[in-house]
């Protein structure tokens, strides 16, 4: 099972949608000591303040772990910068650290109101620790 981290949580500036960055690590001690994530990735969600915000960030976290572990992910798979981390999948390497990829432009615009959620905003820094993902 591995073991996430919120990073950041902003909004994605071209569809206005949420922008949350995770890092992942295999294991909780790993995570606590603050060793290199094992997994980086971003998502681009679609909330909206009417929801239960923090179960979905969650659903979501964890339906991609189900998918990480089932086809061995790791590395950064962020589009954070220009030049992405190297990433692999089934054991083989899909991308190349260094190679230049399309940045996610973020900011905190909030078109939706879903940052000024104060259950949102304490996201970022949180430990999120998921139930065994079937």
């Amino acid at each position: 099972m591995l073991h996430p981290k919120i990073i950041e949580v902003t909004t994605e500036k071209k569809t206005g949608e949420t922008y949350v960055l995770v890092h992942f690590w295999r294991t909780k001690a790993a995570r606590t000591r603050g060793d290199l994530p094992f997994l980086i990735e971003d998502f681009i969600m679609r909330l909206r303040p009417g929801g239960d915000l923090p179960a979905e960030i969650r659903a979501n976290i964890g339906n991609f772990i189900r998918d990480a572990e089932r086809y061995g992910y790791e590395g950064d798979n962020s589009s954070r910068t220009a030049s992405g981390g190297a990433f692999s999948a089934h054991g083989k390497t899909v991308r190349v650290a260094g190679t230049p990829i399309q940045a996610v432009v973020r900011d905190v615009s909030d078109p939706h109101g879903v940052l000024a959620k104060p259950e949102v905003a304490a996201l970022p820094g949180k430990d999120i620790d998921l139930e065994a993902v079937a």
